[in-house]
C-alpha cells in the first residue's frame, strides 16, 4: 500500500511492487503495516520507494547509519546498480574508506572548507590532470506526474487511513452528535424545536466536525518526515492541498450521513417538501468548508500552528455558508422555503469560488513554512 500510493502519486504506470520489494528483501513482508517495520526496514522501504521512482539524482545523507551489515550490503549494491543506469549519486559519509571506493569524485569537508578530490582505485588524491571524465551512461526512465491522479491518490489514501485510527473523525462524529443531543434537552418532551433552530444545530455540528476531522487528516503526514516526501515530490503543492479538500468532502458527507438522522430523530424533525435546495446548498455548503478546512488543517500543524492570526481570520468567513446552511437547511426540514432560495445558491457558489482562490495562493507558502 505504502509503495503503491507514492508510486500513483507520481504518475507511474503499473509499477513492479512486488518485485521491488523482493530486491530489498521485504518480499515476506508485503502485508505488513510499514509503521511497524524497525528503523532498518524501514531504510530498506525507503530504498525501495527510490527504486521505483528512479530518479535521476539521488541525495543520500549517511544512509548507513543504523543499518545491520546485510542491509548496508544491499543499499551499496543498488546504489551501485543506479549509478550503473545512470543516476548522479551524492553519498555523505563519515567512513569513507567503506562507502567511497566506487565513488568517481570526492568532497571533502575539513577544517570548515571543501576539497575536491577526484578518486581512482588504490589512491584518494589525483593530481588535476589526471581526474576522469564522468562516464557516459544511459538516461534514466523518466515519468510525468498528473496532477488529477495525484490528487485521487492522495485521497484514497486518507479515506483508508482515517477511518481505521478513528481519531478526527470519531472525535467530530461524538462532538456532533454530544451537541444535537444537549440541544434535544432545550425543548419539552415531545415538543420538537422549531426547523430554522434544528438546521443551525446541524451545522454548527457540522462544523466541530469539519475542524477536528482535517486536523486529523494532515496530522496523517506529520510524523517520521512524510511532509518532506510530499515537499519533494515535482508537482504543485496544491496537489496535496486539493487532495485533503476531496478526501475531507467525502468524510465530511459521511459524517452527516448521520448527524443529519440525529437531528431528525432527537430534535424532532421531518423531511419538507422542498428538499432539493437543500440538498444543493448541503453540497455547496460542504465543497466550500472543506476547500476552507483544508486551509485550516494545514495550518493547524508543524510551525504553522504558531501563524494562528491567519487561522482565527479565516474561520469566520465561513458564516455566509452556514447561513445558507441554515437557510434552505430550514425548508428541507418542513420549514418555510426563504423568499428568494436562488440567492443562496449564489451565495454559497460565490464563496466557494473565494475560498478555492485562497488556497491557491496561500496553501504553498502555509504547508512550506509548517514543514
Amino acid at each position: 500500500d505504502n509503495l503503491a500510493f507514492w508510486a500513483k502519486y507520481h504518475g507511474l504506470p503499473r509499477p513492479p511492487l512486488e518485485e521491488i520489494l523482493e530486491r530489498v528483501e521485504l518480499g515476506s513482508r508485503g502485508r505488513e503495516p510499514a509503521g511497524s517495520l524497525s528503523r532498518g526496514l524501514a531504510q530498506r522501504l525507503s530504498l525501495a520507494r527510490l527504486l521505483l521512482l528512479e530518479p535521476s539524482v539521488l541525495l543520500l545523507d549517511e544512509p548507513g547509519a543504523g543499518l545491520d551489515g546485510r542491509s548496508l550490503d544491499l543499499l551499496r549494491r543498488e546504489a551501485s546498480r543506479a549509478a550503473g543506469e545512470g543516476a548522479a549519486i551524492v553519498w555523505a559519509s563519515n567512513t569513507p574508506e567503506a562507502d567511497l571506493a566506487p565513488a568517481h569524485r570526492v568532497v571533502e569537508l575539513a577544517n570548515q572548507g571543501l576539497r575536491l578530490q577526484p578518486c581512482a582505485p588504490g589512491r584518494l588524491a589525483l593530481r588535476p590532470g589526471e581526474m576522469p571524465p564522468p562516464p557516459h551512461l544511459p538516461p534514466r526512465g523518466e515519468y510525468r506526474p498528473r496532477l488529477l491522479a495525484s490528487v485521487l491518490a492522495l485521497a484514497g489514501k486518507d479515506l483508508r487511513l482515517l477511518p481505521r485510527q478513528g481519531g478526527g473523525l470519531g472525535q467530530g462524529l461524538l462532538l456532533g452528535l454530544l451537541l444535537i443531543f444537549l440541544f434535544s434537552l432545550a425543548s419539552a418532551p415531545g415538543q420538537p424545536l422549531p426547523a430554522r433552530m434544528a438546521a443551525a444545530v446541524f451545522w454548527t455540528a457540522s462544523l466541530f466536525c469539519q475542524t477536528l476531522l482535517f486536523s486529523a487528516l494532515y496530522a496523517l503526514e506529520e510524523t517520521d518526515g512524510q511532509r518532506q516526501g510530499l515537499l519533494l515530490t515535482p508537482l504543485p503543492l496544491q496537489a496535496v492541498w486539493l487532495g485533503k479538500a476531496l478526501g475531507g468532502f467525502c468524510l465530511l458527507l459521511a459524517a452527516q450521513g448521520l448527524l443529519l438522522p440525529a437531528t431528525a430523530v432527537f430534535l424532532g424533525q421531518g423531511a419538507g417538501s422542498s428538499w432539493l435546495p437543500g440538498l444543493a446548498v448541503l453540497l455547496l455548503a460542504d465543497l466550500g468548508t472543506a476547500v476552507l478546512g483544508s486551509l485550516l488543517g494545514a495550518l493547524a500543524q508543524g510551525s504553522s500552528a504558531r501563524e494562528s492570526l491567519l487561522g482565527i481570520l479565516l474561520f469566520p468567513l465561513q458564516a455566509p455558508l452556514l447561513l445558507a446552511g441554515i437557510a434552505l437547511g430550514t425548508a428541507a426540514l418542513g420549514g418555510p422555503l426563504p423568499p428568494d432560495p436562488n440567492s443562496w445558491l449564489i451565495l454559497a457558489l460565490a464563496f466557494d469560488a473565494v475560498f478555492l482562490a485562497a488556497g491557491l495562493g496561500l496553501f504553498a507558502h502555509i504547508y512550506n513554512e509548517g514543514g
